[in-house]
């Protein structure tokens, strides 16, 4: 079958496949905007308990071993599972759908398409050497829990099998959950990421909400500004496009509501902003159950 090519804002659609390294260079992260005022004035991500995952086989801790005597280090590799954290983003799928097109990922994560997604360049950030970081595999068949070998005797030799088994730990999942794409960090000990200056562009659905106009004036045009939407193609396709928010209300002289709604708005939004500006010391910013 002959795959169907069309040329749309950003290039030809659908694109090409990627290697694991161009399809991880850039990393998308969906959250609510409230979460985004607090990553974005803390230039922090948090991490993220693996029991607060939505994927109820993950959130399951399994482990057995053949030996009656391994009671001990059963439940030692449950509490020392369970200290892991993690932060989850989206991978681009090829080389036109970016990491930042997914309806799903929108719905899912990013408060029902009303939030925000952010896009990081990981080699802008100083990873701390411990911490676990990949893509994570998808399998239609999971393992029904962790085998521990009767090997192992002490919380030492706990924390090195965990790490010498951290992809079938904490990076595989059932290849349902596919379409998410996703990269993660992992770390046992990391309360949250420092993402100073690797934040590259940040995008919404819309382009004249109120949301978006904060977002405009909290970024002050230090990174691009877009929005996804739709056009259509030959044979009525509908292809995904990325625009710049500011520039599309300029070049079709958009303003569908009266201005003073959308200061009013506004002003609702920045003092949200700005009340999560003073509270920056007092508090540990990221976004939790996000993606």
């Amino acid at each position: 079958m002959v795959r169907k090519t069309y040329f749309a804002d950003n290039g030809y659609y659908s694109g090409e496949r990627l290697t694991l390294a161009e399809k991880s260079a850039h990393l998308y992260h969906y959250t609510s905007f409230d979460s985004f005022v607090k990553i974005w004035l803390s230039q922090q991500l948090l991490f993220s308990p693996l029991n607060k995952m939505n994927d109820i086989q993950e959130k399951s801790v399994r482990c057995a071993s053949p030996s009656l005597d391994s009671a001990e280090m059963l439940m030692e590799y449950s509490k020392q599972r369970e200290e892991y954290k993690q932060i989850s983003f989206t991978m681009d799928f090829d080389s036109y759908f970016k990491g930042c097109m997914s309806p799903t990922m929108w719905g899912h994560y990013a408060d029902k398409s009303k939030g925000v997604c952010i896009e990081i360049d990981p080699s802008m950030i100083s990873f701390p050497a411990h911490v676990l970081r990949g893509p994570v595999h998808y399998r239609k068949y999971l393992q029904h829990y962790m085998p521990i070998p009767t090997t192992l005797k002490t919380k030492d030799d706990m924390a090195k099998y965990i790490r010498r088994n951290a992809k079938r730990i904490f990076f595989t999942k059932q290849s349902s959950w596919r379409d998410e794409n996703e990269y993660r960090i992992v770390s046992l000990d990391q309360k949250s990421l420092d993402i100073s200056g690797a934040i590259i562009a940040v995008y919404l659905t819309s382009f004249n909400s109120s949301e978006c106009f904060l977002v405009e004036k909290l970024v002050d045009e230090k990174v691009p500004v877009k929005f996804l939407t739709y056009s259509a193609a030959l044979d009525n396709y509908s292809i995904p496009v990325l625009k710049s928010t500011r520039k599309y209300r300029e070049d079709n002289e958009i303003d569908t509501r009266p201005q003073a709604v959308i200061e009013a708005e506004a002003r609702q939004k920045e003092q949200l902003a700005m009340d999560i500006l003073r509270s920056v010391e007092k508090l540990s910013f990221g976004d939790g159950k996000n993606k």
